[in-house]
């Protein structure tokens, strides 16, 4: 689609805008078929590693609502999502922290993804996060932190490193 065309070209004002809009289309379950099967995915994925804050803000929302469904988030992992969500996670932006949080608090519902996120290192910035003084950031890293913990073996490994 001519939407994630604009992802593609050299430019921030085309992606931030091309981001935008698409995140705000992505909550409908028929955009989010068309998002994924166009490639969409493999595509923000490289654009969380964006120097635009507001580009890597947008297509973290973007991954964050495709995150509902146990099928994307195994696309999100295939992609080389992971890594760049939790390094959005020591984002200086409180706001970019939460869509990384959000997005994997997703995929850590999916037991397929649990000891990815685990495996990539994502249980520092969890813990780290917990600390945080805004409320909103200790919340979802609870609950991310609830999700990996239905596993048996992150349990040992979050009591090894808390």
């Amino acid at each position: 689609p001519p939407l994630l065309a604009l992802l593609r070209y050299n430019s921030e004002s085309f992606q931030r805008q091309g981001t935008i809009t698409l995140r705000n289309l992505s909550v409908h379950d028929e955009n989010k078929i068309k998002i994924v099967q166009e490639g969409g995915i493999p595509l923000l994925v490289s654009l969380l590693r964006s120097p635009d804050k507001l580009i890597q803000q947008h297509s973290c929302g973007i991954l964050r609502n495709l995150s509902v469904q146990a099928e994307y988030c195994t696309r999100v992992i295939q992609a080389g999502g992971l890594l760049p969500l939790i390094a959005l996670m020591r984002s200086p932006d409180p706001i970019i922290q939460e869509e990384s949080l959000v997005t994997l608090r997703n995929i850590s519902a999916n037991p397929v993804g649990r000891q990815d996120v685990v495996r990539e290192g994502g249980l520092p910035p969890l813990i780290t996060l917990l600390r945080s003084p805004l409320k909103n950031l200790q919340e979802q890293a609870a609950a991310t932190i609830r999700n990996l913990s239905a596993d048996d073996v992150i349990k040992v490994k979050f009591v090894q490193e808390s």
